[in-house]
């Protein structure tokens, strides 16, 4: 059986997210692929209350129950970027492989903790 968690000697953070912030960011996602989708979702996702936990190891990022790998291997990089999209910060982990291919991770840094995003993306760079 596959483990789901991070183990806590290999977490770098952990974030709890209000509903409120956790549905401005999908929000904002949604709207990155253009208004109809960002209408789509505003529809969709009235009154909903949403809440999200996020888990950020050095080789994968676990949104709720959903795990995401960010390990690199070979000729791959990994950039990290932290981005202002208006009411929220944005943690951006890329990875950039041989193939032209670009993974992607995006999440919210949740208000008040923009100084630990910022350790975040330090442990993750070196």
């Amino acid at each position: 059986m596959q483990e789901t968690k991070i183990r806590a000697e290999n977490m770098i953070a952990r974030w709890v997210y209000l509903p409120e912030e956790w549905r401005q960011f999908r929000l904002w996602q949604a709207r990155k692929k253009g208004w109809i989708a960002g209408l789509l979702y505003k529809l969709r996702s009235n009154g909903k209350k949403e809440m999200a936990v996020v888990t950020i190891g050095p080789s994968e990022v676990m949104i709720n129950d959903e795990r995401l790998s960010i390990s690199v291997s070979g000729k791959e990089r990994r950039r990290v970027d932290i981005r202002d999209a208006g009411e929220m910060n944005i943690l951006c982990i890329c990875n950039d492989s041989d193939l032209n291919r670009r993974v992607s991770i995006q999440v919210p840094v949740p208000k008040g903790k923009l100084r630990e995003a910022v350790e975040v993306q330090r442990l993750l760079e070196s």
